[in-house]
C-alpha cells in the first residue's frame, strides 16, 4: 500500500462521507510547526463545524484496535493535546482550556491504569505502534540480551 499524504487520506473520508454533496466541506492543510505535525483540516462548509482532522505521524505513535480502526491510545492523545497547547496555530488554540481539562482527565485515567488500581482499563490500553521506535522495555531486553551474551563468551574462553 503507498503512503498517504493528508491531504489525499482527507479527499478520501469526505469522498466516503454519505453526504449528497462532498462539495459541502473544505479541506485545509498545514504545514508542521514546532509541536504539531503536518495536518489537514475538514470542515464542514455551511456550518463550518470541523468534521475530522488528520495527523502525519512522524515517530512512532501507540494505539488500540477497536473493531477495524485504529484508536489512538492515552499516550498518543495526551501527546497530541499538547501539542495543540503550545502550537503557534491559531485552530489549534482555539479550544486550549478544554484540551488541558481532556489532558488532565487523561493522566489521571493513565495514572490509575498503571499503579494498578484500573486493572480492566490496563487490558484496553495495551500499546501497539505504528512505526518504529525503540520502547524502553525494549531496550533494556536487548540489554539483557547482551549482557548474557557477553558472558557466555566469557566463560567459554
Amino acid at each position: 500500500m503507498a503512503l498517504l499524504t493528508p491531504e489525499d487520506a482527507a479527499k478520501e473520508c469526505v469522498a466516503r462521507l454519505e453526504v449528497a454533496s462532498p462539495a459541502a466541506y473544505d479541506i485545509s492543510s498545514f504545514r508542521a510547526d514546532g509541536f504539531l505535525p503536518a495536518h489537514v483540516i475538514v470542515t464542514h462548509k455551511p456550518t463550518r463545524q470541523p468534521v475530522i482532522g488528520i495527523y502525519e505521524s512522524p515517530a512512532c505513535v501507540s494505539y488500540v484496535e477497536y473493531g477495524k480502526a485504529r484508536v489512538a491510545s492515552i499516550h498518543t492523545l495526551l501527546r497530541l493535546l499538547l501539542s495543540h497547547v503550545f502550537s503557534s496555530y491559531k485552530h489549534a488554540r482555539a479550544a486550549v482550556e478544554a484540551y488541558e481539562c481532556l489532558a488532565n482527565m487523561l493522566s489521571v485515567v493513565m495514572l490509575d491504569t498503571l499503579t494498578g488500581s484500573k486493572k480492566r482499563l490496563l487490558q484496553q490500553f495495551v500499546v501497539k505502534c505504528y512505526g518504529y521506535q525503540p520502547g524502553l522495555v525494549t531496550m533494556r531486553r536487548n540489554r539483557v540480551k547482551r549482557k548474557q551474551a557477553a558472558k557466555i563468551n566469557v566463560s567459554v574462553q
